[in-house]
């Protein structure tokens, strides 16, 4: 009888250490598992990504925040490139416009409707008129949300018997919002406003 308890409490052991030895077990995979998914998730978020035609291309996996600098310096570029690069055909002043809108607030749209009242995107197809941009300096402060840009560049006008060109310098503000096709660099501009736009110098284009 005596030898009968001991073998039952003997069994009794193993099987509560056998049972402690799963619930680690189980614990150890659960916080494996579960680090294992931070990770991943940590990780992915640290890619970045460049839309090329329709493709969402991925660049590598860099800190994010490392490159925020590099891309606000490419989305007031293009932001730039957008409102001042056009051409005599209305598909083409539209399409542009449009890009420059979707990437910023009312206080752009303000300055197109203006333009628009001065009717200068009809006088640009009326006189076979082109207008190109080129960025001389781009200067950022990111220390503080909303962030801060000056734009400085050069406007060159073509039309069929001369050549203007003009200054440019803007500024405002970007913040972060979310990512998409229309906006890939995930920043809205505000409070867009021409600082100068003055006439250089005026060229012959034929003698």
């Amino acid at each position: 009888m005596l030898h009968s308890l001991n073998d039952r409490d003997k069994v009794f052991r193993q099987s509560r250490v056998l049972t402690i030895i799963c619930v680690i077990g189980m614990a150890a995979v659960s916080l494996f598992s579960m680090s294992y998914v931070y990770s991943g998730m940590r990780e992915q978020s640290q890619v970045v990504y460049a839309l090329i035609g329709e493709d969402a291309v991925q660049l590598g996996a860099v800190d994010v925040l490392d490159n925020r600098p590099v891309e606000a310096h490419s989305h007031v570029k293009l932001f730039h490139r957008h409102l001042f690069q056009l051409d005599p055909d209305r598909e083409v002043i539209d399409r542009n416009i449009n890009a420059a809108l979707s990437i910023s607030d009312n206080s752009v749209q303000a300055i197109v409707d203006t333009y628009e009242e001065d009717s200068y995107y009809r006088n640009l197809i009326t006189g076979n008129i082109s207008q190109t941009i080129e960025t001389d300096s781009i200067q950022l402060d990111m220390s503080l949300d909303p962030y801060y840009f000056k734009y400085i560049g050069t406007l060159t006008i073509t039309r069929p018997t001369s050549t203007l060109t003009r200054s440019l310098v803007s500024e405002g503000y970007f913040r972060n919002v979310q990512r998409s096709k229309l906006n890939p660099h995930g920043f809205l501009i505000e409070q867009f406003r021409i600082l100068e736009n003055e006439d250089l110098r005026v060229e012959k284009r034929y003698n």
